[in-house]
């Protein structure tokens, strides 16, 4: 009877909560719920939250002259971006794909259960079950269950039907940007005097390959963006490089930039930009993608 009744209590939950889920239209929830079943713009900006500070859509838009979404992550890389890109070409192939690089997500090695949080409520997409089964042999089986693919979401799902997100998460103003308005703050800033020991994670560089091979069929620029410190972490982008170079794939250097190297006034702390330097970073990146394509006519 215990058995039955949780079973029961199981189903309801997906139910409920996929109502739920299926309603929200801002907030992260809405953001993700937009990224799984509707994104259709012509640029989409992947990565962590780097990407997410520091690409201004409505900047790219008006440069390029073509709609732009940010499907950026605070917290995540590669492995998310995956699952974002495989859900979004579900139904729309983006003309450009822009993927901002952070070793830390994207190169060394740590726990990458964290990367299936945000992905756990999308199992009807194609393809995410082999995700999970790479970071975790027993996940698919504990997808199986409605109470584990949304236990994070229990508070956090039903209370954004009642309140409303922020601006800065309002999908329809800032299409998935997340835009600092603050200042600099030095204590933020951890800058290092010599190149950091790391190990790479065999898993998230077998998914840049991954990421690579999806994108094909649009235009896919990898992307270091700037720091406010002087770079002294070339090594942990170079497995990236040497992939991109392998691929055929496009690498976009900004961390040397002396524009924004201890420019306070475009930096909240030591690797993320503010609305200014995302403003500023966004119009440089335009002006080299726009120069690269008049170079190759």
């Amino acid at each position: 009877m215990l058995a039955a009744a949780m079973m029961v209590v199981d189903i309801l939950v997906g139910v409920v909560f996929r109502h739920w889920f299926e309603r929200m239209d801002d907030g992260e929830m809405g953001k993700e719920n937009y990224i799984g079943h509707q994104v259709d713009e012509d640029i989409l900006v992947f990565g962590s939250s780097r990407a997410e500070y520091h690409y201004d859509t409505k900047v790219i838009s008006e440069l390029s002259g073509r709609s732009c979404y940010n499907c950026g992550a605070s917290g995540n890389g590669i492995i998310l971006a995956y699952g974002r890109l495989l859900m979004a070409l579900q139904h729309h192939r983006p003309q450009l794909i822009i993927y901002d690089v952070n070793p830390e997500f994207d190169v060394l090695e740590s726990d990458n259960h964290r990367s299936l949080a945000q992905m756990k409520i999308h199992t009807e997409t194609d393809g995410l079950e082999e995700v999970y089964r790479d970071v975790d042999a027993l996940e698919p089986f504990k997808m199986l269950s409605n109470m584990y693919r949304f236990n994070s979401n229990f508070i956090h799902n039903p209370l954004c039907l009642f309140k409303s997100a922020p601006d800065r998460w309002k999908p329809d103003e800032n299409h998935g940007a997340v835009l600092q308005k603050g200042a600099f703050d030095p204590m933020k800033v951890r800058e290092e005097t010599a190149p950091p020991p790391f190990v790479a994670d065999s898993l998230k560089l077998s998914y840049v390959r991954k990421f690579v091979n999806l994108a094909k069929g649009s235009r896919l620029v990898f992307v270091a963006s700037p720091k406010w410190y002087a770079p002294v972490d070339s090594l942990r982008y170079q497995p990236i490089k040497d992939i991109c170079r392998e691929m055929g794939v496009e690498y976009l250097d900004f961390t040397t930039s002396s524009k924004y190297i201890h420019n306070n006034e475009l930096f909240v702390d030591g690797v993320h930009l503010n609305a200014k330097g995302a403003a500023e970073f966004s119009q440089d990146l335009m002006k080299t993608l726009t120069s690269k394509n008049h170079g190759e006519e």
